[in-house]
């Protein structure tokens, strides 16, 4: 009897867990494959910190290879252009194709609103995490380019979580950075009628009061239709200029499943059953940013989602490795967002109740040093 090869596409979230599960030898005899576009991948939810000062990049580091290495896997560094599900085939960009019996995907998004004229030459986008490292290099030489002219014009595209936390920890980094005064003004710019649409009323009001406080500007309902080198030209006219952008418009999906021709909504999101499963293809599984629940479409694309997902997803490649049922998996409906505010606070929301202080932070601090601590280690347990 032939060994099964199982697939992994992607080295998202979700996928820490199977290739922990791995590690550990819970998935039996299985021939295991990783395929990865990078060779490095920092955690999201410390990213921010990273740019405010309070971790080095390697605390919010890990390594595919490496984690592959500890799970027994072949690591394969490439990117998937078309899942061939008759012929169990993934085609990989320039590398040929890899047989599977049973694939994961796990790929996550891609930046929303680079189809925007002039995005994609001119803006720092905050995914894929490693890209989020050029920001604050950027925002220090434009720094030192206006010099005592003028403060640096840093301009946020999307006042979404993403956007309001990497705002915020920018904005405490280079103002403990400046010698002589604030060398730098911020601009958040929205296309709706509120910052942190997500959030409830209460947190975003706190929000907005942390962002005044700061002196960081938010432009509301000013939707960006072009971006040139040095300004973001809006929608019924008007214009901000800028000497860095970056860009955090929210997630896209990416356009693997459509091009395979798999089951997507609307938005290209690939479909998966509460069992993580695609709908009409038993042997292709899904998770993260890039899938869409098909009962459950109002789940978010949140940090929190993917590692609850993670587990299940595990045990659910071995039964079906195993010919055995699967279990499902149920979102909660609320979940606990805490987003860096860069200054040694956190702001905290949850069930309608909105904080800003320490102890949010000090929580914020240990649940994602928990989080990467437990894969770093899975990663120097493989010895490479």
């Amino acid at each position: 009897m032939t060994t099964p090869r199982l697939l992994l596409l992607g080295c998202g979230h979700s996928h820490l867990f199977v290739l922990e599960a791995l590690a550990r030898g819970e998935m039996g005899n299985v021939r295991a494959t990783l395929v990865s576009p990078e060779e490095e991948y920092f955690y999201s939810g410390m990213i921010p910190g990273v740019i405010a000062g309070s971790y080095r990049p390697e605390a919010a580091r890990f390594r595919p290879r490496r984690l592959a290495a500890a799970a027994g896997a072949e690591f394969i560094a490439g990117t998937a252009e078309r899942v061939d599900t008759t012929a169990r085939r993934v085609h990989l960009r320039g590398e040929g194709a890899l047989p599977y019996d049973l694939l994961s995907i796990d790929i996550g998004s891609r930046p929303a609103g680079l189809e925007i004229r002039g995005a994609a030459d001119h803006a720092l986008t905050v995914k894929p995490m490693h890209a989020a490292l050029r920001i604050l290099p950027a925002a220090r030489g434009a720094i030192r380019a206006t010099g005592e002219k003028r403060p640096a014009r840093i301009a946020i595209a999307g006042a979404g979580a993403a956007g309001v936390e990497v705002g915020l920890c920018l904005d405490a980094r280079l103002r403990r950075e400046a010698e002589r005064g604030d060398r730098h003004h911020i601009t958040v710019v929205e296309a709706g009628d509120e910052i942190l649409a997500e959030l409830p009323r209460r947190s975003r009001r706190l929000a907005e009061r942390i962002l005044e406080r700061r002196e960081i500007e938010t432009r509301l309902r000013a939707p960006i239709e072009e971006v040139t080198g040095d300004e973001l030209r809006l929608g019924k006219g008007g214009s901000i200029g800028y000497d860095v952008l970056v860009w955090a418009l929210g997630p896209a999906a990416p356009p693997l499943p459509a091009g395979s021709g798999l089951p997507t909504d609307d938005e290209g999101y690939l479909l998966v059953e509460p069992s993580l499963r695609v709908p009409g293809h038993p042997l292709v599984f899904g998770a993260g940013d890039c899938v869409r629940m098909r009962e459950h479409p109002w789940v978010p694309r949140a940090g929190v989602y993917a590692v609850r997902e993670g587990p299940v997803l595990a045990r659910n490649l071995t039964r079906a490795l195993r010919a055995e049922p699967l279990e499902r998996y149920e979102p909660q409906r609320r979940w606990l967002s805490l987003l860096n505010t860069g200054d040694g606070r956190a702001l905290l929301s949850y069930r309608g109740l909105g904080l800003h202080n320490r102890p949010a932070w000090w929580l914020k601090d240990r649940i994602d040093r928990r989080f990467i601590n437990r894969f770093q280690s899975l990663e120097r347990s493989s010895g490479s």
